[in-house]
């Protein structure tokens, strides 16, 4: 069973286990687990409260292209599809020679 938010605050860290136990995190389970371990910038397989303030202003400000300190859709849709395209590996995305 997940901690309450009250207990996180008190533990100082979440780990994995227990974001990937809270129910919506069960449907992108793969994202999710991405996103923590980016987050966990000490690689102790816990996240801090500092860490994943410092992951979501990254993400903030690698989506917010125009620099305007508010994201649009069509900032974030870019986003997706960059991400997107990065997760293909290269041998995936065609090549103009022949192996």
């Amino acid at each position: 069973m997940p901690r309450g938010w009250g207990e996180f605050r008190r533990a100082d860290y979440i780990t994995e286990g227990e974001v990937l136990a809270i129910p919506h995190a069960r449907v992108g389970k793969k994202l999710w687990r991405s996103m923590l371990r980016a987050a966990d910038a000490d690689g102790d397989g816990r996240i801090s409260f500092k860490e994943m303030v410092y992951a979501r202003m990254d993400f903030f400000d690698r989506t917010d292209t125009d620099r305007d300190g508010r994201l649009s859709r069509a900032e974030a849709l870019k986003y997706d599809q960059r991400s997107a395209n990065a997760a293909v590996p290269k041998s995936a995305k065609g090549s103009d020679s022949l192996p």
